[in-house]
């Protein structure tokens, strides 16, 4: 542009438009590479000729891939968790019988067909947390699971039928199983190796429900495939870890759970003999000392369900450790449940029940206390 004189009118140099399919290549390929949704690609693909060639390039699909981890799986041939195996990268496998190297058979697949492969596969894959207290199941493709269920004897589901009970209530039909693969985790009382002074099942009670599990699944229902995983890897691998410590507090029990590398060292599991449900009733005693009402109400939403299940709901979203010892912090026992409710200091946490909402203080704190703390100290008249 150009003025006609001092404080004239602005004057513009007409040019020829310019369009997207003027900007070089590496510009639309930055751009593509920034849409993480299958449907803007699709949609930015029918502009012209040039960006139908850039938005499907292998590159700009190879990084849609990775952001979505599609190509990550666990390997169903082994008992570790497996690998995030990329085309490009070629990854191999050894045979066992002939020590020949053949190459995976994700390897050469343009990424476009990964994620279209990946996907299918999360929508045909079948996911069991066959816990004791709850089991959870769903399909790999949804968010979260589909059922939360109590698992328990004189309960609609039971150890002994819930895998039955899980593709039932999925709505999956016996002459489509076969088209299927599912995840089943490993309970972590099998995590042990041995039983080690406590009563856990250990190898032999492991290697007895493995083969039940596979009996039942590949068998009788006639899935296609079958991935036993054991819990613990299963925790870790969620936040992107293979490594770390699981502290697993169940039904009947708590399991410390050391994995390397993706694999349980089972020699080092250890447990408590301390549940879930003991928590859940020591939380409600807290809830009622701090002058919380359980009691179900309409405000809640859903069916009506007893008071105990209300604090364990209320326990599952806002229960925390604190950072550092409660012991140290108050100067005598976190276990003096009088003396912490009667502070003045609480660090408050909101946690929403349908439409209501509990405000919680120091007692969000004290039943993690019950993993670490010794008890029999002289200050724990009032504990609950």
């Amino acid at each position: 542009s150009r003025q006609a004189g001092r404080g004239g009118p602005m004057c513009d140099l007409i040019e020829p438009s310019t369009t997207m399919d003027d900007l070089p290549e590496e510009c639309l390929v930055h751009i593509a590479c920034q849409l993480r949704s299958v449907r803007d690609l699709g949609a930015a693909a029918q502009a012209s000729k040039l960006f139908r060639d850039v938005f499907y390039s292998d590159f700009v699909w190879r990084a849609l891939c990775v952001a979505g981890k599609h190509g990550a799986s666990l390997d169903f041939s082994e008992n570790v968790l497996g690998s995030f195996s990329h085309p490009d990268a070629k990854p191999t496998a050894r045979s066992a019988a002939a020590g020949v190297e053949r190459q995976s058979s994700a390897s050469g697949q343009p990424w476009r067909e990964v994620y279209r492969t990946t996907s299918e596969s999360l929508s045909s894959t079948v996911c069991v947390d066959s816990g004791r207290g709850y089991a959870k199941y769903g399909l790999a493709s949804s968010r979260a699971p589909a059922v939360l269920q109590i698992c328990q004897p004189g309960q609609e589901c039971t150890q002994a039928s819930l895998l039955g009970t899980a593709l039932r209530r999925l709505g999956l039909r016996r002459a489509t199983l076969p088209a299927y693969s599912a995840i089943v985790s490993e309970p972590f009382k099998y995590a042990g190796d041995q039983d080690r002074g406590f009563s856990a099942p250990g190898r032999r009670g492991r290697e007895a429900w493995r083969a039940d599990t596979e009996q039942q699944l590949l068998h009788g229902f006639g899935v296609r495939r079958l991935a036993i995983v054991d819990s613990a890897s299963l925790c870790l691998f969620s936040h992107r870890l293979t490594s770390g410590v699981v502290v697993n507090i169940g039904f009947g029990k708590t399991f410390i759970v050391p994995v390397l590398g993706g694999s349980i060292v089972r020699s080092a599991v250890r447990h408590l003999e301390l549940s879930g449900m003991e928590l859940t009733q020591h939380m409600a005693n807290l809830l009622h000392h701090a002058g919380h009402d359980c009691s179900w109400r309409p405000e809640f939403g859903g069916d009506e369900i007893p008071p105990i299940t209300v604090a364990r709901n209320i326990k599952e979203a806002g229960l925390e450790a604190f950072p550092t010892s409660l012991h140290d912090h108050f100067g005598h026992s976190p276990l003096a449940i009088g003396q912490v409710l009667r502070r003045t200091d609480p660090p408050t946490k909101q946690v929403r029940f349908g439409g209501a909402t509990f405000e919680l203080g120091w007692e969000r704190f004290v039943c993690a206390e019950f993993v670490f703390h010794e008890t029999g100290g002289e200050d724990e008249g009032d504990l609950p």
